[in-house]
């Protein structure tokens, strides 16, 4: 229903890591632990309302803190270079 009555997006960038380093992440913090599959699920969300929404995902599992960083700073000046 929210894909259907939403047309405009405030740009994006996601920063996404895959399970394992999501879990791993996950176990520094005092939050409640949720299950493997509810990580599994909102993980498949993020990247399908990314896709969607032709938001980049910037792959923090795969890349230094600098280079996700670099990336983003690229991608700002870049978008705002299109207005």
């Amino acid at each position: 229903m929210f894909f259907a009555r939403w047309q405009r997006w405030i740009p994006t960038a996601l920063c996404w890591a895959d399970l394992p380093t999501t879990v791993r992440r996950l176990e520094h913090r005092t939050e409640p632990e949720q299950t493997i599959a509810t990580h599994q699920q909102y993980l498949a969300k993020y990247l399908k309302i990314a896709k969607h929404s032709a938001s980049p995902v910037i792959r923090t599992d795969l890349y230094s803190e600098q280079s996700c960083l670099k990336f983003l700073l690229k991608w700002i000046n870049d978008s705002t270079r299109k207005e």
